[in-house]
């Protein structure tokens, strides 16, 4: 997973891994064992050292939510500043590896699912058509949901910007260009 290279000393940690699989000669079967324990550890690894994103960022927020009112209350004392800067520090990393988590994940589904003319696609595209899609627009102050309306004041909008004819233009200029 991407998000491991964020915990820190990771890489010390699969160099001590690969070096404690002993491998007695670079056949292949011997490679796939290799590997095959080594994935084994990557997991037992990931579940006590990383473990669970989702229940550490809800510990760490309602941590820091409780820092938060205590501060409304009062001033923060140095040691609940400092826990304060440790748990949105923590809560950023976090934040970040359950991002390339699911980054990864709907990649890897992707690549399993996805062709452009499957069922998964198809489905996929309208999921994003839909979450593209504008509801309303605001116009000065006033908000439009007419699709209609919508799309004059969007095609006024374009046309103006780019119709103007005191915009100076670089043939004004007199340049000349050999090739653009």
């Amino acid at each position: 997973m991407n998000c491991w290279w964020l915990v820190a000393n990771f890489r010390q940690m699969i160099q001590n891994f690969w070096n404690s699989i002993l491998v007695s000669s670079t056949s292949r079967r011997n490679m796939v064992s290799a590997f095959k324990m080594l994935r084994e550890r990557y997991k037992h690894w990931n579940k006590d050292v990383v473990g669970n994103m989702s229940n550490q960022i809800k510990e760490l927020e309602l941590e820091a939510d409780s820092l938060d009112h205590l501060k409304k209350c009062r001033d923060l004392s140095a040691v609940e500043l400092i826990r304060s800067n440790s748990i949105a520090t923590k809560l950023r990393t976090l934040y970040r590896m359950q991002e390339y988590v699911w980054q990864q994940k709907s990649r890897v589904q992707w690549c399993k699912l996805g062709d452009k003319n499957t069922r998964f696609f198809h489905l996929a595209a309208t999921i994003r058509q839909k979450r593209n899609q504008m509801l309303s627009l605001e116009v000065d102050g006033k908000m439009l949901s007419n699709p209609v309306d919508m799309k004059i004041v969007v095609f006024n909008c374009f046309h103006n910007l780019y119709s103007h004819h005191d915009r100076p233009r670089p043939s004004r200029y007199h340049l000349e260009f050999q090739m653009l």
